[in-house]
C-alpha cells in the first residue's frame, strides 16, 4: 500500500494525524508531492518504517540544510518529475503540479501519475495508466483535508 499525501503547507496536526492512523500498517511507500513548505514537520513520518519519497512543490526550497534534514529522514527527493519504481507497483511518475502529465501517459513503462497542487483529489485512467491527486492536508482553499491510500488494485480516498 501506498501513502500518498500532498500540500501540506505547514499542517503538522494534519500530516500527525495521517501518519498515526497508518504507523504499524503495512506499507510500500509514503509519497509527499509537494508543497510541505518546512520541511521540520517530516520529522512526524520517522515511525513509519517504509520507503519516503518527496517531490519539490512551488512553495518549497530545497537548500543544503534542508536536503541533508530530508535525507536524515531517510526521504528520496527530487525536481518534479520525479520517476520512482516501487516493488509491486512499478514505475510511478510523481510531480507537484500536472505540468508533466502528458509526456507519461504515452511511455511503456509508468503505471501511476501522482500529483498535488490542486488541491482537488481526483482520479482518471488514461491509456492504462491511474492519474491521481489525493488533494491536500491543509484548508489553505476550504477544501476537506484529504488524502489517498493506493493498494494495487485500488485506490480509496480518504478525509480527515
Amino acid at each position: 500500500m501506498i501513502l500518498l499525501v500532498s500540500d501540506t503547507h505547514n499542517n503538522e496536526d494534519a500530516l500527525e494525524r495521517v501518519v498515526n492512523i497508518h504507523k504499524g500498517k503495512e506499507l510500500s511507500a509514503f509519497i509527499h508531492l509537494g508543497d510541505v513548505s518546512d520541511f521540520s514537520i517530516l520529522e512526524k513520518t520517522e515511525s513509519l518504517t517504509c520507503e519516503k519519497y518527496l517531490v519539490k512543490g512551488n512553495n518549497d526550497i530545497i537548500n543544503l540544510s534542508s536536503a541533508s534534514h530530508l535525507k536524515r529522514l531517510g526521504f528520496e527527493f527530487s525536481n518534479p518529475p520525479f520517476e520512482i519504481f516501487i516493488d509491486g507497483f512499478g514505475h510511478i511518475a510523481i510531480m507537484h503540479e500536472p505540468f508533466f502529465i502528458e509526456e507519461y501517459l504515452y511511455d511503456n513503462k509508468t503505471k501511476y501519475i501522482f500529483y498535488g497542487h490542486t488541491h482537488r483529489q481526483g482520479k482518471r485512467m488514461e491509456n492504462g495508466k491511474t492519474v491521481l491527486n489525493p488533494g491536500s492536508l491543509s484548508s489553505t482553499m476550504n477544501f476537506r483535508l484529504a488524502y489517498a491510500l493506493i493498494n494495487k488494485d485500488s485506490v480509496e480516498f480518504k478525509h480527515l
